[in-house]
């Protein structure tokens, strides 16, 4: 875990969509993607709910935003 990595989970958690905060980090939905499971990997934990409309942060990645 780096902090771009972290940045990129942050940016991610306010707005509440892979593909929006992708757009905003200059990053592919699918990089972005990608950074927020090697984040939960490393975490063994899950952060975000997936939807086909956003995503919602679980208590987890609540916790961990909060940090």
């Amino acid at each position: 875990m780096d902090t771009r990595d972290l940045d990129v989970f942050v940016a991610v958690y306010e707005a509440k969509s892979i593909s929006k905060a992708a757009k905003e980090r200059f990053l592919s939905p699918q990089g972005c993607s990608k950074v927020i499971q090697k984040l939960e990997h490393e975490l063994g934990c899950t952060l975000f709910a997936r939807h086909h409309y956003g995503v919602r942060p679980t208590p987890h990645g609540d916790a961990l935003y909060q940090r």
